[in-house]
């Protein structure tokens, strides 16, 4: 189960990913995916209290969902997304998540959220840019943060 499904599970409100571990073991579910945006903060303290809970409840921590977009015609952008995957990875170490999903991106042509789901997730590409150069930023990213430094840790 991925704490995104409690974000917003009973008043709208941004539940705890701690609470979201919780119902997660009542509902009977063995794992928990967590969606780093949905972090309040990434420090140790709540990295091994996000573990505790999931090792009280008898659960898996089985992924680390992360936001980045390497889609941008900005090499800087791109390079300062690959360090926030670095970074990803160095939480998902921290916590035991041995899985990551990693979603590259999308072309921000969309005005919003609201807009992109109503489209149904389809956006118009960036002018002048083709499927195959964005393909080719995703792949050189993710490459770049496959051959990240190993943690000091």
């Amino acid at each position: 189960m991925s704490t995104y499904s409690f974000w917003r599970f009973n008043d709208d409100s941004k539940i705890d990913i701690v609470d979201c571990v919780h119902h997660a073991a009542e509902m009977g579910f063995d794992g928990v995916e967590v969606l780093q945006m949905q972090m309040p903060r990434e420090d140790n303290d709540y990295l091994q209290k996000i573990k505790q809970a999931a090792h009280l409840e008898g659960l898996c921590l089985m992924g680390l969902s992360t936001h980045q977009s390497f889609i941008s015609t900005d090499a800087a952008k791109r390079r300062e997304n690959v360090q926030k995957t670095n970074n990803s990875i160095e939480l998902a170490y921290r916590m035991g998540i041995p899985t990551m999903r990693v979603n590259t991106g999308r072309w921000g042509t969309s005005k919003d959220f609201d807009e992109l789901m109503a489209n149904r997730g389809v956006e118009p590409r960036l002018p002048g840019v083709s499927d195959d150069e964005a393909f080719g930023w995703v792949i050189d990213c993710l490459g770049s943060a496959a051959r990240r430094p190993r943690s000091a840790g």
